[in-house]
């Protein structure tokens, strides 16, 4: 059955349906909570025939983003536009056409970040809002009415995931996300940050004490220390590994470390997968995943 198919057919069988669990973050705003997957965003806004409901996708899988589709609708939300927030694995040409409408209902209007124009793209469904693009295959929303940016793995939990974007692309997301010192930022894998609490009852708070700007700059703070660390290690001819190694022992990257063993063992992986793509950057090339991941599956605290 087509993702066409199942958008607009009742199903016979909804013994086997398993709702979004979602957490709301405005009046308006929703979004998953499971750190397991990279994680949607549903947007909505009011229309002349009721309610209009957009899906922010933050993860890069069609399947999975199909599934969000039909299980948003069974929940009795359908999806009039969908943004990929980070796109999808490379597909020659096909991203926004062939391929992509095998999954997803024509009736859904669609934006990839290659898509986007430079200066940011109005949602279709979402006014005021703008859907800025970061890099080839990331990008940023901003959503004034609601004050909140959704930023993916820009945001993921602890540090940034640079598993699909450069460091310096991923600085250029955090600023444009700085400049809009948002109240609420919303990662992938059910990260959540909230500055409400602090401008509760209409407390004054100066911009860079929010708690999203804070965690923001934080963030970029990290990113300038991989790519010191990865400059480094290409100048000497060390694999992303030995780079790493070096920059922990030069207490460049021992800083962004903890005192837990579990959280500092997910910290060590996220800092081999971003060493990789920084180190690629660096080299002028496309990072070699598959190579990232198998070495953060094998590392240990150095």
């Amino acid at each position: 059955m087509t993702a066409a198919t199942t958008a607009t057919t009742e199903p016979t069988n909804r013994e086997y349906r398993q709702a979004l669990a979602l957490t709301r973050v405005s009046d308006h705003v929703l979004t998953t909570t499971d750190p397991h997957e990279p994680g949607a965003t549903l947007i909505e806004r009011s229309g002349r025939r009721g309610a209009t409901w957009t899906l922010v996708d933050h993860g890069r899988d069609l399947a999975r983003t199909a599934e969000l589709l039909y299980t948003s609708w069974l929940d009795g939300r359908d999806v009039s536009g969908l943004v990929l927030l980070a796109g999808h694995e490379h597909s020659g040409d096909t991203l926004a056409s062939i391929e992509l409408r095998d999954w997803v209902p024509e009736h859904v209007s669609v934006l990839a970040p290659a898509q986007l124009s430079p200066g940011g793209t109005v949602l279709p469904h979402v006014p005021q809002s703008r859907a800025y693009r970061a890099g080839p295959d990331q990008a940023v929303i901003w959503s004034p009415a609601d004050d909140v940016m959704i930023a993916g793995d820009l945001m993921a939990p602890d540090l940034p995931d640079l598993a699909h974007i450069s460091p310096r692309r991923a600085m250029d997301g955090l600023q444009y996300a700085v400049a809009h010192a948002p109240l609420v930022a919303i990662g992938s894998h059910g990260h959540v940050l909230s500055a409400r609490a602090q401008v509760a009852n209409g407390a004054r708070v100066e911009t860079r004490h929010l708690a999203t700007v804070a965690d923001m700059r934080m963030r970029m703070d990290y990113l300038r220390d991989i790519m010191t660390v990865a400059h480094a290690g290409a100048a000497q001819g060390l694999t992303p590994r030995a780079a790493a190694h070096a920059g922990w022992d030069r207490g460049v990257l021992s800083r962004w470390s903890c005192q837990d063993p579990e959280r500092q063992a997910r910290l060590n992986r996220r800092h081999m997968v971003n060493m990789h793509s920084a180190m690629a950057s660096e080299c002028g090339r496309r990072v070699d995943l598959a190579a990232a991941h198998a070495d953060a599956q094998a590392l240990t605290t150095p």
